[in-house]
C-alpha cells in the first residue's frame, strides 16, 4: 500500500525491497505496481547476494509517464569492474531511453525506448538476460538485440572493440530501482531519478530454464517461480 516501507519478495525467498520516502505502490493502467517519482529520494533497493556470478537475469514490466524523461535509470546494480573503472552506472543499469550498460560497454534498444513512450502508455515487457558470453534483451518477448562476448573482444554489428576480460561479474551492491549509484547502495541524485511504474521485477543469478525464461519475457511469471 501507499507508504509501505518494504516491497515483498513474493518468490519466498526474503529478497525484500527496502523502499526510499516517495517510493509508493499505486495503479497505472492495468496494474497496480511500485511508483517512482523524479527526485533522489524515490528508489527501492532490493536485498540481492553480493557475489562473484557468471550469469544473471533480469525481468520487469515497466510503465513510463507521459513524456520521456531521457537517460533516467530504471534499474543499476553495480560491479566490481565498474567501481574500479569510474564507469558510473555502467555495471548492468537500463535507462528509459533504451541505452542498457553493462562492463562500462553501452548499448542501445531502441525497441524498448519506443515502445516505453507510445501515445497509449503501456506496459512494456524487458528482459536481460547475459548467459556468460551472450547479453540477449527482449522487449515484450521478442529479441530486440544481442551482443556476443568471445574472450577479450565484445562484437557489436560486425565492429570489434577491444575490451579486458572480465571472467566473472563480481556484484558490490543490492538492485537498485529508479535510480544510479555513486557508491554502493547510495549516492543518489534527481538528475537520474526515473519516474515511472515497475511491475513484477524478478533478479536470477542464472539463466531460467525455457520454460520459465520465454513467458517471463512476456511479463507473465511462472506459477512457482521460488524453485526456480
Amino acid at each position: 500500500a501507499a507508504g509501505q516501507q518494504r516491497a515483498t519478495d513474493l518468490s519466498g525467498n526474503g529478497n525484500d525491497a527496502i523502499l526510499g520516502p516517495d517510493a509508493t505502490s499505486e495503479s497505472a493502467g492495468s496494474r497496480t505496481g511500485l511508483a517512482l517519482s523524479a527526485q533522489n529520494t524515490s528508489y527501492a533497493i532490493a536485498d540481492l547476494d553480493e557475489a562473484a556470478r557468471s550469469t544473471f537475469t533480469f525481468s520487469a514490466i515497466v510503465r513510463s509517464p507521459n513524456v520521456s524523461m531521457g537517460g533516467r535509470f530504471i534499474a543499476h546494480r553495480m560491479t566490481a569492474y565498474e567501481q574500479a573503472s569510474g564507469c558510473a552506472g555502467g555495471g548492468f543499469s537500463l535507462a528509459d531511453n533504451g541505452y542498457l550498460d553493462f562492463q562500462c560497454q553501452r548499448f542501445r534498444v531502441p525497441a524498448f525506448a519506443t515502445d516505453l513512450h507510445l501515445p497509449s502508455r503501456p506496459w512494456v515487457a524487458v528482459t536481460v538476460v547475459y548467459d556468460g558470453r551472450n547479453l540477449q534483451v527482449y522487449v515484450g518477448g521478442v529479441l530486440a538485440g544481442i551482443e556476443r562476448f568471445t574472450g577479450l573482444f565484445w562484437v557489436d554489428e560486425g565492429t570489434t572493440v577491444s575490451m579486458a576480460i572480465v571472467p566473472q561479474i563480481t556484484w558490490v551492491s543490492d538492485l537498485v530501482l529508479g535510480q544510479r549509484m555513486i557508491v554502493p547502495n547510495g549516492g543518489f541524485s534527481n538528475t537520474y531519478a526515473w519516474e515511472g511504474w515497475l511491475d513484477q521485477v524478478a533478479w536470477f543469478d542464472h539463466v531460467p530454464a525455457p520454460a520459465v525464461l520465454t513467458p517471463l519475457t512476456t511479463g507473465v511469471f511462472p506459477d512457482d517461480i521460488v524453485n526456480y
